[in-house]
């Protein structure tokens, strides 16, 4: 649905008062940008911002933007993007686990099929999508020898495309050099507060020159055992939730004349879990799930802990109450080859990409096993004595096929552009197969498609394991055709207007494999096809060398996709709608950024008003799915900075504060979304209103063992609480039962080390308070409520060489 124009937003009043601000604000030393390395010259050097052709300073990039360097990650021992979204307030999750996880900028998040940040692996998209129950969602990259990673906050929809709703997250990582042989390795020992094992990690690099100056090649390899720090009391284990990666990355990059370059490069990783990371609070009980049968209260149902375990498991910090075992396997291939031709007049890039994944989810079902919609399913028609435990196995593969080709200028006079065509593929096959489970809790044999029931008399109550499947087999295609242009009105400001126009179609089939009477019937068929355009209009002004200001009116979309649910809904007599359409959204932002001539000031601040229409909400009565509500406003704003003393001394703090809201009610659709809705001013789900770190480092010298270096560095990290859904009651004022709290969390996070010359040893210690740091939480007719946190508390030695 259309929204009013921005001057008759319910927020506009608040929105121009604070921009009206913004001119006393830019004069005053604002705040660094997170994660800013000390080189910002290195930086300068190496960093093209976006797509352009042209190297620009960070902190002279007119738009919202955080830089991580690959020192920085390295430095403080951050593993994946899980750990680093702590020192990024304008960033958080939605996350079942390691690998398993959504990012979300600035609060844009609704759970649907699609994300809503566009991600990249230097030239490659691989925007995670988000699959049903779990699973499937943004591959989780080891962040191993990289040379930035840039988080774009706001629409990105001109240059990086559809996902790119929110922002955009982009890894890139570091080059071969074709003039110098080098390597690294790099290893660490950790022990863990909750567990009873250690974990070990490595990763090494190799560079080597194979013809001077014209060919080389860049060799990372990786690996690490993780401590498991979940103990499951109903089947008598511990550190259930242990897990083991390897890797690797090979780039070969040739340069065969001064205007030509060509990167091939292959990733490749895979990931074993004993068990998914989902805990149980202290003060609920599993297996089990709250339930509605008296209007606002909570009822337990506890078949599997009163009549199989003994009585009911309760649960606690570090506990998970689940009834079976829960492995996760993830496999990825990234290969790509990326072209780079200089002209006189710019620059062509032409890149191509294959991404294959493998990801097998599994989790708990016995909860819906036990609830009054299908424990009598089991007690009767079934004729189990008590409803069984299973698991729901969902086997998932994705390949997509994309190819982007580029020209930017590089002109002499005021007027410069960027165009370029991009064109994907997608086909993946999604399976759902829900199984019963041994006394060990692990599935009994493979699911058998249409397997007999005892429906039809084939065997006693137990005996079949195959309870219930469905495939959804998917297609997507994409095209699009883009372009900005760079208008240098005089020294100190440009203007920048880009348009996007996107094509994509989707066709899904799907059908149920079992039971046998719900199963054998035609597949069902879902095609969609959309078309959108996205725009970008950037003015950036800079005053002076230290002060660079901005205003930037940008917009972005997120694609429509078929309901995974719809076939077997209808099958079952039920109504979900066969699909959703793309999602919208406009930012109004004003920034500035600053430099202290003395070098000793630097930061950003960022205001901004995002209106959000179309949302694409996830809804639920029998089955999970998603149709288009509401328009939703936020409201927001972003400040870092960092002080450097001229001692050894340097001190950081960022913060980002979010204000949002539906602008209207959710219109109710008989059958549709007549249950749970969202109402005016419900807030977005997983946005905590105000997240900050702060952070002190020391770079000081040793007067021991001929001199040593010594690095240093405390990061302190708050989250606030936020909701696990926006939908907190239904249009009778009922409560709903899965609307939770996510609680809010402080860690503490110390890294020190000492070293000299090509060696560094050091030591550090994660959540110093070992604090229940929860960054998502879930509760669902399927699920019994659970936290997914952060590790305990971690202390690890670490030893670096290179030569």
């Amino acid at each position: 649905m259309n929204r009013p124009p921005f001057f008759q937003s319910r927020k506009n009043r608040l929105a121009l008062a604070i921009c009206a601000g913004l001119a006393s604000v830019m004069t005053l030393p604002a705040l660094a940008q997170v994660g800013e390395d000390d080189s910002s010259e290195d930086i300068e050097e190496i960093l093209i911002i976006g797509k352009r052709a042209t190297r620009v300073d960070p902190q002279s990039y007119g738009g919202g933007l955080d830089l991580v360097t690959g020192e920085t990650i390295a430095e403080q021992n951050i593993i994946d993007f899980e750990e680093l979204i702590t020192q990024l307030p304008s960033v958080n999750l939605q996350s079942f686990g390691p690998g398993d996880s959504s990012y979300i900028i600035r609060g844009i998040f609704s759970g649907a099929e699609e994300s809503t940040v566009g991600v990249y692996f230097d030239e490659s998209p691989i925007s995670g999508r988000f699959q049903q129950n779990g699973g499937g969602r943004q591959a989780g990259f080891v962040l191993t020898d990289l040379q930035t990673v840039e988080v774009y906050k706001g629409p990105q929809g001109t240059l990086f495309g559809a996902n790119s709703l929110s922002g955009t997250v982009r890894f890139v990582t570091n080059k071969p050099k074709l003039d110098v042989v080098e390597g690294s390795v790099n290893a660490a020992m950790t022990t863990m507060k909750e567990s009873d094992d250690l974990g070990f990690r490595m990763d090494g690099m190799f560079n080597l020159p194979l013809i001077e100056d014209k060919l080389g090649l860049r060799a990372v390899v990786w690996g690490q055992e993780a401590q498991g720090f979940l103990d499951q009391p109903v089947l008598g284990l511990t550190d259930v939730n242990d897990s083991s990666i390897k890797g690797g990355r090979l780039h070969l990059l040739a340069e065969p004349t001064d205007r030509l370059s060509i990167l091939a490069t292959i990733n490749y990783q895979e990931r074993e879990m004993g068990n998914n990371s989902r805990q149980t609070p202290s003060g609920r009980f599993g297996p089990s799930q709250p339930q509605t049968d008296t209007p606002g209260q909570f009822a337990t149902y506890q078949f599997i802990g009163s009549d199989i375990l003994g009585g009911p498991v309760a649960g606690d910090d570090w506990i998970s109450t689940e009834a079976v075992r829960t492995p996760l396997d993830e496999e990825f291939t990234l290969a790509s080859i990326t072209a780079n031709y200089e002209l006189d007049s710019g620059i062509i890039t032409a890149a191509f990409s294959r991404f294959e994944r493998d990801f097998e989810y599994i989790y708990d079902s016995t909860p819906t096993n036990t609830s009054p919609g299908l424990s009598g399913f089991f007690l009767g028609a079934l004729g189990y004595s008590i409803p069984p435990t299973s698991v729901v196995n969902q086997p998932q593969q994705r390949d997509i096929d994309s190819g982007e080709l580029r020209f930017a200028s590089t002109l002499d006079g005021p007027f410069n552009f960027l165009v370029g065509g991009f064109i994907a593929n997608e086909d993946s096959r999604f399976d759902l197969n829900v199984i019963n489970t041994n006394a060990s809790g692990f599935a009994v044999e493979e699911f058998v498609p249409a397997a007999p029931t005892p429906v039809t008399g084939a065997g006693a109550p137990g005996s079949t394991n195959s309870v219930f499947g469905r495939f959804l087999v998917n297609e997507r295609d994409r095209w699009a055709v883009f372009g900005e242009v760079y208008y240098q009105i005089n020294e100190k400001t440009e203007l920048t207007v880009g348009a996007r126009y996107f094509d994509f179609d989707v066709t899904d089939t799907q059908n149920n494999t079992g039971p046998d009477f719900l199963s054998g019937g035609p597949n069902s068929l879902f095609q969609n096809e959309e078309s959108e355009v996205t725009y970008r209009f950037n003015l950036t002004y800079q005053p002076t060398e230290d002060l660079t200001t901005y205003a930037e009116i940008a917009s972005g979309f997120r694609p429509g996709a078929t309901n995974i649910s719809a076939g077997v809904a209808a099958i079952g007599g039920g109504t979900v709608p066969g699909f959703f359409e793309s999602d919208t959204l406009w930012n109004y932002e004003v920034g500035g950024k600053y430099n202290s001539p003395d070098g000793r000031w630097s930061g950003s601040a960022a205001f901004f008003y995002m209106d959000w229409d179309d949302v694409q909400i996830v809804q639920g009565n029998n089955f999970t799915y998603t149709t288009n509500g509401p328009a939703a406003d936020v409201l927001g704003l972003e400040v870092s900075g960092t002080y450097r003393t001229e001692g050894p001394f340097e001190f950081g703090a960022a913060f980002t504060y979010l204000d949002t809201g539906f602008a209207e009610d959710q219109t109710i659709v008989p059958g549709v979304t007549d249950r749970f809705l969202v109402f005016e001013d419900d807030e977005l789900a997983k946005t905590p209103s105000f997240s900050a770190n702060l952070n002190a480092t020391s770079r000081f010298q040793l007067d021991v063992a001929g001199g040593l270096d010594g690095f240093a560095r405390l990061d302190y990290t708050y989250r606030g609480s936020s909701d696990t859904v926006s939908q907190n009651r239904d249009v009778d004022n009922i409560l709903n039962p899965f609307f939770e709290d996510i609680p809010s969390f402080n860690i503490l996070n110390l890294n020190v080390s000492v070293g000299r010359d090509n060696w560094s040893a050091g030591i550090f210690v994660k959540n110093i308070t070992n604090e229940t740091a929860v960054v998502d939480a879930l509760a669902s007719e399927q699920d019994p409520y659970f936290f997914v946190t952060l590790a305990p508390r971690t202390v690890g030695v670490t030893f670096s060489s290179r030569f």
